[in-house]
């Protein structure tokens, strides 16, 4: 894709037109309309919305991102800062002469992919279209399937009317590929993501194993929009491997994660929970002034609204996921049912957890086994929020007695044989622990508010 360069301010600008409080969002490409997050008694959940039936939606497994084939190459002169195909060009870190690179991270072939910020129209209600952001026109955005060593580009282009910048969540990457706020892709720009998909160093140098991420998700990162644009479904998942891993699943201690055809295995879902609000329209309400975080009222896994998903009697790895802006999220199973979590955020513990309920708070994560081995053929399990919260601050507390209904599990068939063998002894993943002796400063973080706005130590 050739472009030639646009100022800055003039994206900016069209941004502004469309986000002040004095112009309709309707105005703009989107159609999007400036609504309130809170009803006069401050609950989304006493606003009115568009009308559904849940549960009649299968949930959807995003498809993976693709090898790509770039038109020039990554840190050639065609793909250079300023170029007219790759105006932000890549990395300074991509240069194998760069003090920061290492050997290493050149052991494996480069891997290369393509992404564009795409406007669309998403249905979170059937038949009900909101006029949303997505990577490459999908939310979640395609998965990004890697393994720890294998570097990849992601050759990322933005035609929006608002500047961008991808973060890839829980990897450890160089500064200028880690999607900081101002390091922006501008409207009608591209820019080289480039990523070692390396692990942390111990003090001897060595690689820390231990580090190594499993469940990660990308997001967009702008500078005064990101809540904005992930609300508006600038939002995927990626999913890691290393040797620890892949011998985990080779010796059927947890599912494939690769189905034949290379897209998402059946057993191994990632799921991602949003709280959603809409317009009766069906246009996603945003006020730009709240500053107390972000409510919705329409409770989705993977896009849709209340989905359903039938699951055989057997074990299934769910990675959850909380990209929600502020809603906290206290997971349990219908029947009150055990689960196994093993990982938690971008890593996998070092054994397995057995838990009844599971905190997500936005951008966390959760690996975890659920067996539905035990349960009948034809039964109905349902995935539940116990977490009441009416305010964006903060929740109110646990409320059993009001639970939300987030997936309906659909129990089909009889017992599955050669089931994966993981239980709560099974040793996952060996751990480096920090000892006291290499801690070397002490910092406090008072976090607070003042003239209406987060603050930390004031």
């Amino acid at each position: 894709m050739s472009t030639k360069s646009k100022p800055a301010d003039a994206s900016r600008r069209r941004f502004l037109k469309k986000s002040t409080v004095g112009t309709a969002l309707a105005a703009g490409a989107l159609n999007l309309k400036l609504g309130s997050s809170k009803s006069e008694a401050g609950d989304v959940t006493k606003l009115p919305t568009p009308a559904f039936t849940p549960f009649v939606q299968k949930l959807p497994v995003p498809p993976r991102l693709r090898d790509a084939v770039l038109g020039c190459a990554p840190g050639s002169p065609e793909a250079s800062l300023g170029s007219l195909e790759v105006f932000h060009g890549i990395a300074p870190e991509f240069d194998p002469a760069h003090p920061s690179h290492h050997p290493d991270w050149d052991r494996m072939p480069l891997r290369c992919y393509e992404m564009t910020y795409r406007e669309c129209v998403h249905q979170y209600i059937p038949g009900l279209d909101t006029p949303s952001f997505a990577y490459d026109g999908i939310f979640p955005g395609p998965t990004i399937r890697a393994r720890l060593g294998e570097p990849m580009v992601i050759r990322v282009h933005n035609p929006l009317d608002v500047e961008a910048s991808l973060h890839h969540h829980g990897a450890h990457s160089p500064a200028h590929s880690d999607g900081h706020p101002c390091f922006y892709t501008l409207h009608g720009e591209t820019r080289d993501y480039y990523y070692p998909n390396c692990v942390p160093r111990n003090a001897d140098g060595s690689e820390d194993w231990s580090e190594s991420p499993s469940t990660l998700w990308y997001h967009d990162h702008g500078n005064d929009v990101t809540a904005h644009n992930v609300a508006h479904g600038l939002a995927g998942f990626s999913i890691f491997t290393d040797p620890f891993e892949e011998d985990l699943i080779a010796k059927n201690i947890l599912p494939q994660i690769d189905g034949p055809d290379g897209e998402q295995a059946p057993y191994d879902v990632p799921v991602a929970l949003t709280d959603q609000l809409l317009n009766l329209d069906g246009t996603i309400s945003w006020d730009p002034l709240d500053h107390d975080g972000r409510l919705g009222n329409l409770y989705c896994a993977n896009g849709v609204v209340q989905p359903f998903m039938n699951v055989e009697r057997r074990k299934y790895r769910f990675r959850f996921l909380c990209a929600s802006l502020a809603r906290i999220y206290e997971l349990r199973l219908s029947n009150n049912a055990s689960m196994l979590q093993i990982g938690n955020d971008s890593w996998l513990l070092p054994k397995g957890v057995t838990v009844t309920r599971i905190t997500l708070v936005p951008g966390k994560r959760a690996d975890v086994i659920i067996d539905f081995s035990k349960a009948a053929a034809g039964s109905e399990i349902y995935l539940e929020n116990i977490m009441e919260q009416t305010d964006g601050r903060k929740p109110k507390g646990i409320n059993t007695r009001n639970p939300i209904r987030l997936i309906k599990f659909n129990v089909i068939g009889g017992a599955v044989r050669n089931d994966i063998t993981i239980n709560a002894n099974t040793p996952l993943r060996p751990h480096h622990e920090i000892p006291e002796s290499e801690i070397v400063a002490t910092r406090d973080f008072k976090l607070g508010r003042s003239n209406g706005a987060w603050v930390i130590n004031g």
